[in-house]
């Protein structure tokens, strides 16, 4: 008689041991040797030999089924309050933005579980926080619908926005659906091309606005002729924005921010603004705290002889915008001003070395303030080594706590937005780092050495 054949369900079983629920495992363990056992007998019962065999394991399978579906993770069991609390954690805090998709966006939170999902469609805040990056890609036709469900999900939660568009991208269908919810606005940052053109108005105000990031994708110095809505729109707006603290904007040459009531900002940042305006905006900014400008050079002249208070004023960035027929002379405009709280002062200086000192020792003792931070920056190239200006610098002003002085052009330009307090801060959302705090991201004192 030939050899009795093994059975392909005896030779290929994989040896999986019978489920028991032992009382040794925990409740996870027991649920995961479930699930595992429960794969291995559908693949028994397709192998079996006989009859009894496929009996026997349709009962256990029975017996996982239902101890499986009888199962709760702990993830499903955590009470809603705490579920929230981590769904807080995962994604960045308000203001700060998520994506409308990828890894760091609310949908994320959904597909944990039918639970987690619920609650996270019940979190408001989770959707409140929004970037709007439209690049030409397989995402942008679906990024409109995006953006419609997470409107509708923040409910009437104030929302931070950041809006930036390509050039080769129509901005008008997602600006129609942001305006429609600008009395939600609270924190907005706008980036987009400066030939693009906005709804002509905002119909619900802006209520709610706290800080605003205005920056049209152009180069004043060169494009000023095409200066489009976006400013147009959005500045006149903000002269009803009364709970606005913060403003950073990029004032062209055909703007004119002289017509802006400006008395309740508390942080002011500006590019591409002619010196010789800053004494009239910065009389009608009396609760200024923080303040950076990126200056022009001067156009007609404009009486700036009065002395401009500035009581609250802690920190005072000023520059300049390239390219210059020749340096600014700042010094007329910082004899203006009166600074008593003044603890932080960032200037390029054009000027000589003892011209330089003279300027910031004509400001500490005009204002009589208690200056701890002294960054000076783009002296003369021709002027005296690093280490010498440093030593000059130090022992002119031996109370002030932090000295660094750069020449030969270092730091002139301070890296764009890092100039910036309080809401300038990187390139792609200023409010990524915190716009309730002083921020100097790109010009402090290691990049000026």
């Amino acid at each position: 008689m030939p050899p009795k054949r093994r059975s392909r369900y005896n030779s290929r079983r994989v040896r999986v041991l019978p489920f028991d629920g032992a009382t040794t495992e925990t409740e996870m363990e027991k649920a995961s040797t479930a699930r595992l056992r429960l794969g291995q007998i559908v693949i028994d019962i397709r192998e079996a030999g006989s009859r009894e065999q496929v009996a026997l394991l349709e009962h256990e399978k029975e017996q996982l089924e239902k101890y499986i579906a009888g199962y709760k993770y702990p993830v499903a069991l955590l009470p809603a309050e705490i579920v929230r609390e981590i769904f807080l954690h995962f994604l960045p805090p308000y203001p700060q933005r998520s994506p409308l998709v990828g890894m760091h966006s609310a949908h994320v939170l959904g597909e944990v579980c039918g639970r987690w999902r619920e609650i996270s469609l019940g979190t408001p805040v989770l959707w409140a926080t929004i970037t709007v990056a439209l690049h030409k890609n397989r995402i942008l036709p679906h990024k409109l619908d995006l953006l419609k469900l997470f409107l509708a999900r923040s409910k009437s939660h104030p929302l931070s926005i950041m809006f930036k568009v390509d050039d080769d991208v129509d901005p008008m269908p997602f600006a129609r659906l942001l305006f429609d919810h600008s009395d939600r606005w609270e924190h907005v940052a706008i980036r987009i091309p400066a030939r693009a053109t906005l709804p002509a108005s905002l119909d619900k105000g802006l209520p709610r606005l706290r800080s605003i990031d205005i920056q049209p994708d152009f180069d004043p110095l060169h494009d000023g002729s095409h200066f489009s809505s976006v400013h147009e729109v959005l500045l006149k707006a903000v002269e009803t924005a009364h709970a606005l603290e913060r403003l950073h904007s990029r004032f062209s040459l055909l703007c004119d921010p002289l017509r802006f009531s400006l008395s309740h900002l508390t942080v002011l940042n500006v590019e591409y603004v002619y010196l010789d305006q800053m004494p009239i905006i910065l009389r009608r900014t009396p609760n200024l705290v923080h303040c950076s400008i990126r200056a022009l050079m001067n156009s007609t002249t404009v009486n700036i002889n009065e002395a401009i208070q500035l009581a609250e004023l802690q920190s005072l960035v000023l520059n300049y915008c390239p390219p210059l027929p020749e340096p600014i002379d700042i010094s007329q405009f910082l004899s203006l001003l009166i600074i008593p709280s003044l603890r932080t002062l960032k200037l390029t200086l054009p000027n000589e070395t003892a011209t330089a000192i003279n300027i910031v020792e004509n400001i500490v003792e005009k204002s009589e303030c208690r200056l701890q931070t002294l960054v000076i920056a783009a002296l003369s190239p021709d002027g005296p080594p690093e280490d010498e200006l440093q030593r000059r610098f130090r022992a002119a002003f031996p109370a002030v706590d932090h000295v660094a002085v750069g020449n030969n052009g270092k730091g002139m330009y301070g890296g764009g937005e890092g100039l910036f307090y309080g809401f300038a801060m990187d390139s792609y959302d200023p409010v990524e780092h915190d716009v309730g705090f002083l921020n100097i991201s790109a010009f402090n004192e290691v990049d000026v050495l």
